[in-house]
């Protein structure tokens, strides 16, 4: 949390608490200021890229500040791990969500994704 000055007050006293969640800032970061990255990094990808059949779930867990995004992030944009599948959709979750919402956010990105490939696709074609 941190303190912010209300609008027309000159007063320190007159502050409000507000939740900053710094889990996006992760995203801004570079590869060359992440710090001891490349080890957890390259394991994800091989077991993303693993040809083992079915479903398959990977946790990455650990407390606050870790670069659990950093790390998560880096390996998304990877594209050796995209190559691997047909859609991808990056999707940040609070931690105070609705189940509904995640799935309609999630099937809205893949839809206008699918669109803008659809059409970037068409344009491209020679007759």
């Amino acid at each position: 949390m941190y303190a912010t000055m209300l609008p027309g007050s000159s007063s320190t006293l007159a502050t409000s608490n507000t939740w900053y969640d710094g889990r996006g800032d992760a995203l801004l970061l570079e590869e060359t200021e992440v710090v001891g990255i490349e080890k957890p990094k390259k394991q994800l990808i091989d077991w993303l890229s693993a040809t083992d059949c079915g479903l398959k779930v990977i946790s990455v867990v650990g407390m606050a500040g870790l670069g659990k995004t950093t790390l998560v992030k880096k390996v998304y944009d990877d594209p050796s791990v995209k190559v691997n599948f047909d859609h991808h959709v990056w999707v940040t979750v609070s931690e105070s969500f609705r189940f509904e919402q995640l799935l309609h956010d999630i099937i809205m990105i893949h839809h206008s994704t699918t669109i803008l490939q659809r059409d970037s696709h068409s344009s491209t074609t020679c007759s």
